[in-house]
């Protein structure tokens, strides 16, 4: 699948280059970007830890990027974290981005869910690290006030869905057919 897609981007000096999903810095990029949001966002708004920690999390995951020809990834948080600094220089907030944000901040979404979307958001935001969040000029409610709504909101979300996730079930499916994840 990744074969097939390509493209261009504006970069950080600001000229337009050439890509392909399978270009190995970019899948790195992607790959560290997503293990990045989803530990943060755990870390921050999860009531139960991650079982074996940050590191054994990262491990698990290094492993997802192998089947796509990617072996140099982090193994460890700390690995993760530098490997996130040396990508900072590379990131460019463009027209595109803007607008993608301007969409991201108000989808059209019906008028009851978007409360809910605008805590999310805000939750989202506030995962993010300072740097980041001024590169794309965006003020975030402080951590420690969105915490305690988005936690809640998450544990309500689990109670409507129920003890057993789809979405969840799937995931953990997916990790026992690529041998990812032994029972």
């Amino acid at each position: 699948m990744h074969e097939h897609v390509s493209g261009t981007y504006q970069s950080a000096g600001g000229g337009t280059r050439s890509y392909r999903a399978v270009d190995p810095d970019l899948l790195r990029w992607v790959h560290v970007a997503f293990m990045d949001s989803f530990l943060r966002s755990h870390q921050a708004f999860s009531t139960r830890p991650i079982p074996g920690g940050a590191d054994a999390y990262i491990r698990l995951w290094a492993k997802s990027a192998e089947p796509l020809g990617l072996h140099d990834v982090p193994l460890d948080e700390a690995g993760l974290q530098a490997c996130l600094v040396a990508y900072r220089r590379e990131l460019a907030v463009t027209d595109e981005t803007r607008e993608v944000i301007r969409w991201l901040r108000r989808p059209p979404l019906p008028l009851a869910s978007r409360p809910v979307y605008a805590l999310l958001f805000q939750a989202a935001l506030a995962s993010l690290p300072d740097e980041l969040r001024r590169m794309v000029a965006l003020r975030a409610l402080p951590l420690n006030v969105v915490r305690p709504a988005a936690t809640g909101l998450l544990k309500f979300i689990r109670l409507a869905i129920g003890p057993d996730s789809p979405v969840e079930d799937a995931a953990i499916v997916r990790l026992r057919r690529a041998g990812m994840l032994v029972d």
